[in-house]
């Protein structure tokens, strides 16, 4: 005959039993609605139909040009230097051999062709056979020569340029030929005439064509505005700054000349600091004070 205790124990071992099946029902249930929203879920996804993209294909042959273009070449190299409404002009290279064309004209070929330069209807370039320098302007050609620096063409057929022969610099204004020199500045035109710097016997000089000005160690930023002139120079190691007629230094160093018609300004240096010096106008001090 069972205990009290017995019927307790089993009456209380039931009840567990009773809330597993419970527990273990409401999550077999769980997992099946899970499932069946999922499946609900899944089926109202709607995959993109991708369209199939045509490729960028290369075309076999070029196009047909439109209408008012043009195509030149092919070339190994090409240049263009000269456009405008009425002149195209470009130099290009073609199996090691330089060429210019100008409004469809052919000049060369040369070992190499550059520095296409035009003013109204004139056009000058630089040429090199065997290794020696031409410039040809219109259709007129100078050289040969060791060298060649074309600077200046105007509308009015006027030209000069700077060209090395024999070892020495000259330059070229029109007719009438400046040099020899060992070495050739800046050249720059100044009110009906011009100024230039140059080396000679190891020394720089400027040369205002009626009167030189030197000599000097060295030059440097020679420039012009209006009727002032103004350049560096160094002498005795120091740098000095002429402007005119009036000279400011010596100074260790200087930079940044500046020259207007009516003021300047340059930097110096002493004992490493800089400094800028400044010519001021009456509108300028107002204006500052």
């Amino acid at each position: 005959m069972k205990t009290l205790s017995e019927k307790n124990e089993r009456k209380l071992l039931l009840i567990l039993c009773g809330l597993l099946s419970v527990f273990l029902a409401i999550t077999v249930w769980q997992l099946a609605s899970i499932k069946k929203q999922y499946k609900e879920f899944t089926e109202t996804i709607v995959t993109p139909k991708v369209e199939p993209v045509d490729l960028i294909k290369t075309p076999t042959a070029p196009p047909e040009p439109e209408k008012g273009f043009r195509v030149f070449g092919p070339y190994d190299s090409l240049n263009l230097a000269l456009f405008s409404s009425d002149q195209l002009g470009f130099i290009y290279e073609k199996e090691g051999k330089f060429y210019l064309d100008l409004n469809d004209q052919v000049y060369g070929p040369y070992e190499r062709a550059d520095s296409l330069r035009a003013a109204g209807n004139n056009f000058a370039f630089r040429y090199y056979v065997n290794k020696q320098a031409y410039l040809r302007i219109n259709d007129v050609i100078f050289g040969p020569y060791q060298d060649l620096r074309i600077f200046h063409l105007t509308a009015d057929a006027n030209f000069g340029y700077e060209y090395k022969e024999n070892d020495f610099w000259y330059f070229r204004i029109d007719n009438k030929i400046y040099g020899p020199y060992e070495q050739i500045g800046i050249v720059i035109f100044y009110i009906d005439d011009l100024i230039f710097s140059y080396k000679l016997e190891g020394h720089w000089y400027v040369d205002f064509t009626k009167r030189k000005e030197g000599p000097y160690e060295a030059i440097a930023s020679l420039t012009t505005s209006g009727k002032n002139f103004a350049y560096f120079y160094q002498l005795g190691g120091n740098w000095y700054v002429r402007i005119n007629e009036q000279e400011y230094g010596p100074y260790e160093k200087v930079a940044n000349l500046r020259l207007s018609a009516e003021s300047f300004s340059f930097i110096y240096e002493e004992n490493n600091q800089f400094y800028l010096k400044v010519y001021l106008t009456e509108e300028i001090k107002k204006t500052i004070e």
